[in-house]
């Protein structure tokens, strides 16, 4: 279990079916919430980037669980 921010990513054993997701979490910081996700032990799929539709935004993801989007408008 590791917990990013408030949110608590609990990754379960694999399943012959298994099905993704993505968490869209906003955040008042995404590159100091992506440092926190990184310290925690999470993969930094997306460094944060500036979106062209106004968002800045950042995936991180634990043990192949869910990708969760650190996100922001700027």
């Amino acid at each position: 279990m590791t917990t990013i921010d408030a949110i608590t990513l609990v990754v379960q054993e694999p399943r012959e079916v298994q099905c993704g997701g993505v968490v869209h979490c906003q955040v008042p910081d995404v590159s100091a919430a992506t440092e926190r996700a990184r310290a925690s032990g999470a993969t930094i799929v997306r460094e944060p980037t500036r979106m062209d539709f106004g968002m800045e935004s950042a995936y991180a993801q634990v043990d192949g669980g869910p990708i969760v989007d650190l996100t922001r408008p700027i």
